[in-house]
């Protein structure tokens, strides 16, 4: 139990992370080795199909969602601040490389007017249901063939940012 919640932390951050980082393009090359950015893909899609059937739900999307909201809610205040949005981004600047450092720090001006699109209330708070309201907004232009489940292809499609 403690792994998976480890996990499912790692991948928050991670997530976090690449909302606010361009995305480099996937290797097009037939029978290629994966990519690292389409193993954590496959890592992420096996961790939010809960049921195991393949696809995510967007109950599952919402349900892991609402599962990163409220570890970056620490106090559970219902609401984030800019400053707590951005926490996983600024750990992960904290760890890295020299030569990876700069590229993180880039995302930090993304990082700041994605939290400010998110808060269509524009009061600073980042509410829960703002938060989950962006993500069945992902959920549905990510699912490509509107069958209201997203494959692995429609995440990947997506770039991982389908909720």
């Amino acid at each position: 139990m403690r792994n998976r919640q480890l996990g499912i932390l790692a991948l928050a951050g991670a997530i976090a992370v690449s909302l606010a980082l361009p995305l480099a393009a996937q290797n097009a090359m037939p029978n290629a080795a994966p990519t690292p950015r389409a193993d954590r893909l496959a890592r992420l899609a096996k961790l939010v199909d809960t049921n195991g059937d393949g696809a995510i739900s967007l109950a599952e999307a919402q349900a892991f969602a609402a599962a990163r909201f409220d570890k970056l809610d620490a106090e559970h205040k219902g609401y984030l601040i800019l400053e707590e949005y951005e926490a996983p981004l600024r750990r992960a600047i904290e760890r890295a490389s020299e030569t990876r450092r700069p590229l993180l720090e880039k995302a930090l001006p993304r990082a700041e007017a994605a939290f400010k699109a998110l808060n269509k209330s524009g009061d600073g708070r980042l509410t829960k249901d703002e938060f989950l309201a962006d993500s069945r907004v992902r959920f549905a232009a990510a699912d490509a063939d509107k069958d209201g489940k997203l494959s692995l292809d429609e995440l990947r499609g997506a770039r991982g940012h389908a909720f």
